[in-house]
């Protein structure tokens, strides 16, 4: 969507003509989306534009724990023993977990699924639950996007007489679990698994891979399980690069055949076409939804939507989910004009902090990256109670939420996070005014003067005359695009304006159609009715565009989406 605000323009060169006769059977501007991709032989080659299920991945027994978990997991079926599955309240959380619990139920494991409250319980393992799943004649516990930094709640568990399987993803913490059996984290020190990128739900699956060999369950079951797979890696914003790019590609083609029952009500609830599900898809429509489920209500709502097989059951699951997502959106746009309207407040601030008595905190991080992208400063959104006072921050490149964090420990009661999204609980209010000004402190010495603009990265620049069916479906042999892998932007100049229109309910948005050399292309440009004020026929302009396919009643054409444009 383009904004008001000027980005900054990062053009990319051409691929060098050494990599051109390298390569000699590619498209030069797809060489150059694989040059500036860091791609420099032949198989990196192969692997980005011909992903191959069996080639292109791991063996799930690189892990160096990994025999060890499935040992165990086979004397608990054997011996009939209480498995639970622990996992997490967002989207990688839930679809790991349903991965795994239905690759245990293939198994003939006596397997449950145990998601946390994020007001209630919070993150991770917590001392209740360990004592509770104890208490429920619990044998075997397999964490799912969490664990690793649950040293003392694994050593309580193990105490107690259970086992701990640690299957996780993020930076490995000052103190490992290492009372747990068995830790499957690819980030951690010391670990053999060469691929270090996988999301929570990448984990789990190699985990379930490794068991349905073992159990000789067949490539195919294995294969059905990427769909919950292909959703996690995109809402985690992992990077696509190696497996993880193999799994996505692999995953799309499972949703768009639709087998899963939950997910088959869930398209037809939204309206969805589950034959054009992409990242997009994933990332603006479903993961939204299973997201919405931790933050308004539980988790367990999203689960049974992924794991149903009664359609009565999953249709209801799957408008419950829509309804809590609309709930969430009507939710967050409050909190959002309220925080917006405390950030213009504070526009000569170099940090925003927006306050607001009894919001949400499963909405905060939302609200808070609204903010952040909207005025391009760091922001922190803060839900205040009667006895909790908790938030979440948003940032930019040039600053660093969790090194701002650390430089003043002694106001948090916990806090978290990575450098550009954290979380926290603040003690009190004397240590709220005390964050509050010791942020606005390091933010102006930091961020004083630079240049804050968002920077837009554009692959090269392309000619009206470039962009014709043959480029598209290149361009289409390099998707599919996100974290580490971007849809490609290019720049076209001097493109004359042939004609123009503002779209949408409130003129929000801009149609138009360019050309150049007496070849016209039409293009679409989201939240850009205003330029229409300064647009005239015959204007000579540049543009930053994607090339995309554009459907209707049955016509395919060729579009350009703008992403900014210099008058």
């Amino acid at each position: 969507m383009l904004k008001k605000d000027e980005l900054k323009w990062v053009v990319g060169s051409s691929a060098p003509q050494e990599f051109l006769d390298r390569f000699p059977e590619l498209h030069p501007i797809v060489a150059a989306i694989l040059y500036h991709r860091g791609i420099e032989t032949q198989a990196e080659v192969d692997a980005y534009l011909s992903p191959d299920y069996a080639r292109d991945q791991h063996d799930p027994y690189l892990f160096k724990d990994m025999k060890v978990a499935v040992d165990r997991i086979q004397h608990a079926v054997v011996e009939k023993q209480k498995v639970v599955v622990h996992g997490d309240y967002d989207a990688d959380g839930v679809c790991g977990a349903s991965v795994l619990y239905t690759t245990l139920k293939a198994i003939g494991a006596d397997v449950s699924v145990y998601l946390p409250h994020r007001d209630t319980e919070g993150y991770g393992l917590n001392m209740n639950t360990v004592r509770t799943l104890k208490a429920s004649g619990t044998h075997l516990v397999i964490t799912v996007d969490c664990g690793i930094s649950n040293a003392p709640e694994v050593e309580e568990a193990v105490a107690l007489g259970m086992d701990v399987i640690v299957t996780d993803h993020h930076s490995e913490p000052p103190v490992l679990p290492s009372a747990a059996l068995a830790i499957l984290n690819p980030k951690i020190s010391g670990e053999t698994y060469p691929y270090k990128y996988l999301a929570g739900v990448g984990v789990a699956f190699k985990l379930s891979q490794a068991l349905a060999r073992a159990y000789e369950l067949g490539e195919a079951f294995e294969k059905w399980l990427l769909d919950l797979v292909a959703i996690s890696t995109i809402t985690d914003f992992v990077p696509l690069t190696g497996e993880n790019r193999v799994l996505e590609k692999f995953g799309l083609l499972v949703l768009r055949k639709n087998r899963r029952i939950g997910l088959r009500e869930w398209c037809a609830s939204n309206g969805i076409d589950p034959t054009k599900i992409d990242t997009t898809t994933i990332g603006f429509k479903l993961g939204p939804h299973i997201n919405a489920a931790g933050r308004l209500e539980h988790a367990n709502m999203a689960f049974e939507m992924m794991v149903s097989e009664d359609p009565v059951k999953a249709r209801e699951s799957a408008e419950n989910l829509k309804h809590t997502n609309a709930s969430r959106q009507k939710l967050s746009d409050s909190m959002s004009k309220d925080a917006l309207a405390q950030g213009e407040q504070q526009k000569g601030e170099q940090v925003i902090i927006a306050i607001g008595k009894d919001w949400p905190v499963g909405l905060v991080g939302l609200v808070a990256g609204k903010v952040a992208s909207t005025y391009q400063r760091p922001t922190f959104v803060i839900s205040t109670s009667e006895d909790k006072i908790m938030g979440s921050g948003r940032s930019i490149e040039q600053f660093n939420l969790v090194e701002a964090m650390q430089s003043m420990p002694e106001v948090f009661e916990k806090y978290g996070g990575h450098p550009q999204a954290c979380g926290f609980t603040i003690k009190d209010q004397p240590s709220l005014e005390q964050f509050t000004a010791h942020m606005r402190e390091r933010a102006r010495s930091i961020l004083e003067g630079a240049d804050l603009r968002k920077t837009l990265k554009i692959e090269c620049e392309l000619r009206v005359s470039d962009i014709d069916w043959k480029l598209v479906d290149m361009l289409q042999s390099c998707a599919p695009f996100g974290e580490g892998n971007p849809e490609p932007v290019f720049k076209i100049s001097q493109a004359t304006v042939e004609d123009f229109s503002t779209i949408g309910k409130k003129g929000d948005h801009l149609r138009l159609s360019i050309s150049h050399n007496g070849i016209t292309r039409k293009c679409i440009a989201f939240g850009a009715g205003h330029h229409s004020l300064n647009l005239h026929i015959g204007k000579v302009i540049d543009v930053a565009a994607t090339v995309q396919i554009n459907e209707w009643n049955g016509n395919r054409d060729i579009q350009l989406e703008l992403k900014d444009i210099h008058l």
